[in-house]
C-alpha cells in the first residue's frame, strides 16, 4: 500500500511535468559553471584553475565576483524544486478530493504519510544526483576526478533540504501551501542567522538577558545542516595551485564537516518531523 501511494505520487508529479523542468534547468546552470570561472578571472580559465574555481564555488568559498553568473548555483535549483514538490505532493489531494479514495482503500493514514514521504524524498534526492552527474562531467573534462567528493556535497544538500520538505508538507496538512512554503522560508533564513547569532552570544555582542536565553535555546534544537569536505578540498586545489593565498588560516571560515553522529541526529529530526506529519494527517477531519 505504502508502495502504491509513492507510486501514485511519482506519477502525479511527473504530469505536471515540472520535475522535468528543474532537471532541465540544473543542466543548464551546471552548464553555466564551464564559463563562470572565466567570468570570475576575466581570463580563459583551464584544468586545474577550472575545477578549483568550479569547487570553490560549489563550496561557498569563491572569490568575490561582480557577475550575476555567480549568483545561480545548482544547489538554487535543487532548492526551489524541493519547495515546489513539498508544496503540491500532499496538498493537491487534499484540494482535489484524491484523499477521501486514497484512504477509502486499505491503507493508513500513518501508511499514506510515509508512502507521501518518499515519493518526496526520491524526487529531491534524483534531482540532486542528475545534478551531481553533469558536474562531476565538466570536472571530468579537466582531466579530473572528483565525482566521490561532488555526489556527497549534493547529498548533504538534499538531506539538508528533506528537514525542509517535511517542513512545507506538515503545513501544506493545514495552511495553503504558499503560506506553509513562505513559513518554511523564513524559518531556513532564521536558522542560517542563528550560528552568527550564538558566536554573537559568546563574544559578549549580545548581553539582554531575554536574547542572550532565546538565542541559546533556538541554537540548541535547530536542525543539524548536514556539511561535506567540499569546501576543504576546494582551499586545499587552490592553494595548491597558487590560486589563493596561504597565509593565516584559509580553513578558519569552514564549518567541520559532518560524521556519523551528525548524520544520526539529523536522522532523528527527519524521523520527528515524519511523525508530526503522521499525526497531522490522523488528526485531519477529511
Amino acid at each position: 500500500a505504502v508502495a502504491a501511494v509513492t507510486r501514485y505520487s511519482l506519477l502525479e508529479l511527473a504530469r505536471r511535468r515540472f520535475v522535468a523542468v528543474f532537471l532541465v534547468l540544473g543542466l543548464a546552470i551546471a552548464g553555466l559553471l564551464e564559463w563562470i570561472p572565466s567570468v570570475i578571472l576575466d581570463s580563459p580559465v583551464r584544468g586545474e584553475d577550472r575545477t578549483a574555481l568550479i569547487l570553490m564555488l560549489l563550496g561557498g568559498v569563491g572569490p568575490p565576483s561582480r557577475s550575476p553568473l555567480t549568483a545561480f548555483s545548482p544547489t538554487t535549483v535543487i532548492g526551489v524544486s524541493a519547495f515546489a514538490i513539498s508544496m503540491v505532493i500532499i496538498n493537491h489531494d487534499l484540494d482535489s478530493g484524491a484523499i477521501v479514495s486514497i484512504l477509502a482503500k486499505p491503507i493508513s493514514r500513518g501508511g499514506y504519510a510515509l508512502g507521501k514521504a518518499l515519493a518526496a524524498a526520491a524526487l529531491v534526492f534524483a534531482i540532486a544526483a542528475f545534478i551531481a552527474l553533469c558536474v562531476c562531467g565538466l570536472i571530468g573534462a579537466n582531466g579530473q576526478n572528483f565525482a566521490g567528493l561532488v555526489f556527497t556535497y549534493f547529498l548533504a544538500t538534499a538531506g539538508n533540504l528533506l528537514v525542509l520538505v517535511l517542513l512545507v508538507m506538515l503545513l501544506t496538512v493545514y495552511l495553503n501551501n504558499v503560506v506553509a512554503a513562505v513559513i518554511a522560508f523564513v524559518v531556513a533564513q532564521v536558522i542560517g542567522l542563528l550560528a552568527p547569532l550564538h558566536m554573537a552570544v559568546l563574544g559578549g555582542d549580545i548581553t539582554g538577558t531575554f536574547w542572550v536565553r532565546a538565542i541559546d535555546v533556538a541554537y540548541a534544537i535547530e536542525p543539524i545542516r548536514l556539511t561535506s569536505a567540499i569546501g576543504h578540498e576546494a582551499i586545499a586545489q587552490a592553494l595548491r595551485i597558487g590560486m589563493i593565498s596561504p597565509q593565516g588560516d584559509p580553513y578558519a571560515s569552514l564549518p567541520p564537516t559532518s560524521g556519523p553522529s551528525d548524520v544520526v541526529i539529523w536522522a532523528l529530526y527527519v524521523v520527528g518531523l515524519f511523525g508530526l506529519l503522521t499525526f497531522a494527517l490522523r488528526r485531519k477531519q477529511i
